[in-house]
Formats: C-alpha cells, structure tokens, sequence
C-alpha cells in the first residue's frame, strides 16, 4: 500500500467514525430528552407544581365502566402486579376518582436492580354513565447512572477518533515499508468507543417504553379484571 492511497484509507474510516459517533449523539440526545410541552400539559392536568421532568411519563385512555368500580379494580391490579413486570407498588390513597402509589421493589422487565417507579397516579373522570377517563402520571427513577455513562461514552468515542487519527497518520501512513502502511485499517478499531451511546441510551430509553406499554395495557384490560 502506498502513502497515498493509505491516507485515503485513514480518512475514509475516520469520515465514516466521525458520522457514526454524530448519528450516536443524536440517538443518545433524543433517547435521553423529553418533550417538555407535553410534559407540562400533563403536569397541568394532575396539578403538579414542579417544572417538568424527563422521568415523567403521562397517558390516557377512554374505556368501559364507572369510575368507582374502575379505581377499585385498578388499585386491586397496582397491589398485585405492579403492573405486570414493572416492579411491585404500594397504594397510598384510593378514592373513587383517584389512585395515589409509589414504587417499592425492582423492575425485572426493565432490566433495573432498584426500583423503576417513584411515584404515580391515576386520576378517573367519569364522562358517561359507563364510560371513563383514565389518565396517569408516572414518575420513574433518575437512571442517572445510564445518563454518566452515555455522555462518558461519547466523550471517549472523540477521543478515540483524534487519537486514532494522530497516531496512524503520525506512525503509519508515512512509514517506509509498505507492511506497516497496511495497519491503516486498525483505524476501524476505534469502533469499540462508537457503540456504546447506542446501549445507553437505548436502556434509558426503554425504561419510558416499558412503562407506558404496562400502564396503557392496565388500564384497556380494567373492565375485564376482577376485583
């Protein structure tokens, strides 16, 4: 290989690393952020006075029966379930248009050591005499571990590149023997540091998929649970 095309070589895997790591940095800002719009409009809806927050996960569903049997059976399915696999909870208060919890043990469907929920509630308005509203707040635990090391994981995928990149311009590509000039495509090495962005924010991303996926469930299966 010669000097020349080995310096193509370099930087065509470092454009192609450069996109990689932006395209990471992307899904990670995106996985990672919220809507905050939303999340104020349903902060409104449940009357919360603090600013909103990216752990806050809202939904809403119209389905069959009244509110006071409806909110029995919800608090009996949250004290049995959890719902489903999201980690056990704990009923604060239930009225016949209100069910207040918080989270007391680990998700499994979440992947999570801890507890995945912090607290919720669902508020049921009544808007016929057999159909209801159901609307739910949701508010999860920090995951500020995956957070660290999304952002760690991006800062060494930069690192990777410009050092990478130094070195085999540096030692490789304007090496004497032609052997050594064939390392240039070790740069593709450097995609070890571009992926993980990828994992974390996926993971923190699922958290809010799985939550919403069990309370959306619950709450369209109430009319068939028994109390």
């Amino acid at each position: 290989m010669d000097p020349t095309t080995a310096k193509t070589v370099l930087y065509a895997i470092t454009g192609v690393g450069v996109f990689v790591w932006l395209a990471a940095l992307l899904f990670f800002n995106r996985a990672s952020g919220v809507h905050l719009a939303k999340a104020a409009a349903g902060a409104d809806r449940f009357d919360l006075t603090r600013p909103p927050s990216r752990n806050r996960v809202f939904g809403s569903a119209d389905v069959e029966g009244d509110a006071a049997t409806l909110a029995a059976k919800s608090a009996a399915v949250l004290a049995k379930e959890g719902p489903a696999t999201i980690g056990h909870v704990k009923i604060l208060e239930r009225t016949d248009d209100r069910v207040v919890f918080e989270g007391c043990g680990p998700a499994s469907a979440a992947g999570q050591s801890g507890p995945l929920l912090r607290h919720g509630q669902l508020r049921l308005t009544q808007l016929s005499d057999q159909q209801t509203r159901i609307d739910y707040a949701v508010e999860l635990a920090q995951g500020r571990g995956l957070l660290i090391a999304g952002v760690v994981s991006l800062v060494l995928g930069v690192l990777a590149l410009l050092i990478g990149f130094w070195v085999i311009e540096t030692f490789v590509v304007s090496h004497p023997q032609a052997e050594v000039r064939k390392q240039t495509f070790q740069m593709c090495q450097v995609v070890h540091f571009l992926w993980p962005p990828f994992l974390f924010g996926g993971l923190y991303r699922r958290r809010y998929t799985v939550v919403r996926d069990r309370f959306d469930a619950m709450i369209h299966n109430l009319p068939y649970a028994s109390t």
